[in-house]
């Protein structure tokens, strides 16, 4: 049978020990917002949630031993222009790292560490900013596509909007 329509991505859950640790983990310390909070089970906006661990094998309908925690074997990702300012936040508190600010082989640069369940959070700057840093080093639009293996697009675009805001001359009194 063929379908009519192909199957939409909507999110991504995380089995916890202790919902009410995690919550506060990623509400108090990662700023995440609460979509939904069902007490045990708590989506947050962007698409992830957590469920307790207890709780997610009576809800799926599985036995308790089929749902466990499998520590670092997955990873939530998110980009943020403000990536020191976070890492120092991060190194204030109590969290264990994975790693210290790196840069990936394609010049983007991030670190890692673990939420309560050691399940991998990865903060990395924008592929944009990348871009931007690259181009204001002086390398070529071909440098930048070889070493952020960028699309040669999304290279050019963000290139462009970056001359275009350094060569647009306005009048203050515009403004």
């Amino acid at each position: 049978m063929e379908l009519s329509e192909k199957p939409k991505y909507s999110g991504s859950v995380f089995f916890v020990e202790d919902v009410k640790k995690s919550k506060n983990f990623y509400t108090e310390i990662l700023d995440q917002e609460i979509e939904m909070d069902f007490g045990r089970c708590v989506g947050f906006i962007g698409g992830f949630s957590i469920w307790e661990r207890s709780y997610a094998h009576k809800m799926m309908g599985v036995k308790e031993e089929v749902i466990s925690i499998n520590k670092k074997d997955a990873e939530l990702y998110f980009e943020i222009e403000e990536l020191d300012a976070l890492f120092a936040k991060l190194k204030s508190e109590k969290i264990k790292f994975v790693h210290d600010i790196i840069k990936q082989p394609w010049e983007q640069r991030c670190f890692r560490i673990y939420d309560p369940d050691e399940h991998i959070i990865e903060f990395a700057e924008p592929m944009t900013i990348v871009i931007e840093r690259l181009y204001d080093e002086g390398l070529t639009h071909n440098q930048i596509v070889k070493k952020s293996l960028m699309p040669v697009e999304i290279v050019l675009d963000v290139i462009g909007k970056i001359d275009s805001v350094k060569n647009d001359k306005f009048s203050e009194d515009l403004i």
